[in-house]
């Protein structure tokens, strides 16, 4: 577990400077109108995190937890088309890494 561990945080800190190194125009466009973005997919990630992070912690104390994620409708709210790059970096980071200190 902890060669995994050590794994998912070299990811945590590599991958924001990864995506910033990526092309903004390639960053933002999308190929088919109902397709998402790379950054929209960036976004999906931070729900992803968010979802996910919920769903252990409630585990601990709900015998059936039942959370609903609508990846398209939380996409769609999160605005991430129009977010900055740089910000949406940073809250998957924070996010990701608050699962990693979770793990721990």
């Amino acid at each position: 577990m902890n060669i995994i561990l050590e794994e998912f945080e070299h990811i945590i800190h590599a991958f924001p400077k990864q995506i910033m190194d990526i092309n903004a125009e390639d960053f933002d466009v999308k190929l088919k109108a109902h397709k998402w973005s790379k950054k929209e997919i960036l976004g999906h990630l931070i729900d992803c995190a968010l979802v996910n992070y919920s769903r252990f912690i409630r585990a601990q104390f709900e015998e059936n937890p039942k959370i609903y994620y609508d990846q398209v409708e939380y996409c769609k709210c999160g605005s991430y088309q129009a977010a900055e790059t740089f910000q949406l970096c940073a809250l998957w980071h924070s996010t990701t890494e608050q699962l990693l200190f979770w793990f721990k």
